[in-house]
Parts: C-alpha cells; structure tokens; sequence
C-alpha cells in the first residue's frame, strides 16, 4: 500500500498470507475487523479489477459492526471517506472510473473512485450470494454462520479471474506457471464450533 502500518504480529501474518484459505481465531480488541479493512483496503488498491466481497452474519451486524469499523479503518489509516473516495449503496459518481458495464442495483455495494467493487452481504440469507463471482472474500464473526453457507456457496463464488500467484508474489494478469488465486479470509472470536476447528 505503501504507508507504513503498525499492526501486531499476528495482524501482519494475515496481512502477508499468500494462502487461498486463511482463518484469524482471536478474542475482541485484537484487530481482527481493522485487518480486515486493512485487506480490503490492499486488494482496492492494488487489484481494482478483483471484485470483493465483504460478509456478516446479519445485516445490523454488518452495518452497525462491520463495515462500521471498517470505514473507520478506511478514514483514520489512509484518509478514504464516502462520498469522496468511495459510495456506498448508491449509483457511483460519473468521474468514478467502471469496469465493465454498471450494475443494475447498486444496493449492498461500494464502489471506488478507481473502479474497484466490493460487494456486502449478510449471511443468515446466503443464498441471494449464489451466482455471484468475487476475487475475493473477507468473513467476519463466522462461528454464527452456518457451514453451508461458507462451504456450499462462498467457497464456490469465489472463481473470477483477476487475480494470479507466482512465486509468492501476486499479479493482476497471469503467467506462464502461476495459479488462479481467490484467498477467503475468516475472522472470528473462539467458540466451540466444529467445522471451523476442523477446517
């Protein structure tokens, strides 16, 4: 991103991972949704192409907690504020540069000033996700969501082409030898949750 950030070592494992499927298990006040606006904020940034896709389990989680943290992340680290850098729910700006033809709904959607797309959705209705293809996905508190929901539909949205590793490093164009890369990064507190620990 190119600021220097001071995260704890844990933070900056997530934020280096290179793994198609990442898992931050921590307690509240350890950072989790800040290095998720952080990621967000890189895969923006840098990889403007890669649709995202921010979840939660509920809509007032989503808002209230979420993306409510995140934003502030946004403004207090890199001086991003809606309306300016990027909108939220709303049809973006002309001056805001588009890939590819406008959405039909903008709902459940920022947009950035350069293009990039990141879309929100609550998970206790994950099935409205089904058919959607995003580079990349950012969970938060997912010992409440439901197995299915993050194995049957998010594993398998995640499939657009925009994004390609090549000996640790990614690219926004692919390379003779690299692999398609469509990272899930989980955050959640600790709970006795089965398929999470197993996984």
């Amino acid at each position: 991103m190119g600021k220097e950030i001071n995260v704890s070592e844990p933070q900056r494992a997530i934020l280096e991972s290179l793994q198609p499927l990442n898992l931050f298990l921590a307690g509240v006040g350890s950072g989790k949704t800040h290095s998720s606006g952080l990621l967000a904020a890189d895969f923006v940034v840098n990889f403007p192409k890669a649709i995202g896709l921010i979840g939660a389990n509920t809509y007032s989680q989503l808002s209230k907690s979420t993306l409510k943290n995140i934003y502030e992340t946004w403004l207090t680290t890199f001086g991003w504020r809606n309306g300016i850098h990027y909108v939220s729910g709303v049809i973006p700006p002309k001056h805001f540069k588009m890939f590819g033809a406008p959405l039909e709904d903008y709902g459940n959607t920022i947009c950035f000033d350069n293009g990039a797309v990141i879309f929100t959705a609550s998970l206790d209705n994950y099935k409205a996700i089904d058919g959607t293809e995003i580079g990349w996905g950012l969970l938060d508190e997912t010992k409440d969501t439901r197995e299915e929901a993050v194995k049957d539909v998010i594993i398998w949205r995640l499939r657009q082409k925009c994004m390609y590793i090549l000996d640790g490093k990614i690219y926004d164009y692919p390379i003779d030898g690299s692999l398609g890369y469509n990272p899930l990064f989980i955050f959640t507190s600790p709970a006795k949750v089965d398929w999470i620990n197993e996984w």
